[in-house]
């Protein structure tokens, strides 16, 4: 490690703290407790004795956190140091019953501020390398989505059914990913991921991609990201459909025009992570430097401050990019939520037709 820096987390971490959350475990009796009890609810990835014990008395050994829910342990991940420059993910778990949950996020998290914290510039993860089993397809795309990158395969390290692949990134690059929302970055390019963070949702600007599987399956969509399924029976999101294709109509005749603003939104509320409702813009600035956004909350999350808490931040991003000066909302006058909604947020009144309100800020 070329630095050590000041380790602000570590107080809080080490406090006695009996909230929901990840936590700091110091004590080898617990981190043997905790980790026994989780790898045995886990026996497609953890089913061989030997390897599952060794993981047991190893962990004991490391610095370890747990996420605490409902009165249990129910996740874990313990910090292996391969190098003076570079911490290991030694073994990670989560209750089945919790997967889903983003409890591997947030202790994934709090694993990478503490590898910040000590100095360590990489960190490494070994799993099975891909197309062997199905469940360790799904680990590997978790930590895929978590910013890792393959590295290495090693065929025979462990044996020939079961080859290693190696997965790294920079600890500085999953700091960034955490902490850092690309505000004022103004690239339309279809695969720029942009995600802004709220005090109980994540926004997630779709990509090209996104768009491509969202338009056809919800569920291969929300599978893609990790998420819970919000519909009992799959189709295909109809607003992605037609900002697909109005996408790939834009690229082709209007070249110069920043595709950007023809990119859906999903809400997505944080504790339960499972999709709520979206939003998208109707296309780039106009003269006047104006936006429109519409937006929708599905009726089970409404009148619980989602659409105010979502298109707060959105409108704030919005007003934060290149060649916009306003952001506008149309919204017809019998939809009194929507309204207080627009009016929570700042935005005034400024036309009006037989039917509709319009509002800016």
């Amino acid at each position: 490690m070329s630095e050590t820096r000041v380790d602000s987390v570590d107080y809080e971490l080490t406090r006695e703290n009996y909230e929901d959350g990840v936590r700091w475990i110091s004590d080898p009796e617990q981190k043997e407790e905790i980790t026994q009890t989780i790898l045995t609810d886990l026996p497609d990835w953890f089913g061989v004795p030997e390897s599952t014990k060794h993981y047991i008395e190893e962990s004991k050994k490391m610095p370890f956190f747990s996420y605490y829910k409902n009165g249990r342990h129910v996740g874990f991940i313990v910090l292996k140091e391969t190098s003076k420059y570079t911490a290991e993910v030694f073994v990670m778990g989560v209750l089945k019953e919790y997967h889903r949950h983003r409890i591997g996020h947030k202790l994934f998290e709090r694993f990478i501020q503490y590898a910040y914290n000590k100095g360590y510039e990489y960190v490494q993860v070994k799993t099975v390398d891909e197309g062997h089993y199905e469940e360790y397809d799904r680990t590997r795309l978790f930590y895929e989505r978590i910013g890792f990158r393959k590295l290495e395969c090693f065929p025979t390290l462990w044996d020939e059914w079961n080859p290693c692949l190696i997965m790294i990134q920079s600890v500085k690059a999953a700091m960034a990913l955490q902490n850092t929302i690309p505000m004022n970055d103004n690239s339309s390019s279809e695969n720029q991921s942009i995600e802004l963070i709220t005090q109980r949702l994540r926004l997630v600007c779709h990509t090209l991609e996104d768009m491509s599987i969202l338009k056809d399956s919800i569920w291969k969509y929300e599978d893609k990201l990790g998420l819970r399924h919000n519909a009992e029976t799959d189709s295909g999101d109809e607003m992605a459909n037609d900002f697909y294709y109005a996408y790939l109509y834009h690229q082709e005749h209007y070249p110069n025009e920043d595709l950007l603003w023809l990119r859906t939104w999903n809400f997505i509320l944080s504790d339960e992570n499972i999709r709520i409702g979206g939003a998208c813009f109707k296309g780039e600035p106009n003269e006047e430097g104006m936006v429109e956004v519409g937006y929708g909350i599905d009726e089970q999350y409404q009148n619980k401050g989602y659409a105010t808490e979502g298109i707060k931040a959105l409108v704030d991003w919005a007003k934060k990019q290149k060649n916009v000066l306003y952001v506008m909302t149309e919204i017809e006058k019998d939809n009194i939520a929507s309204i207080k909604v627009a009016e929570k947020i700042g935005m005034v009144k400024y036309k009006e037709t037989d039917e509709n309100y319009y509002f800016k800020k």
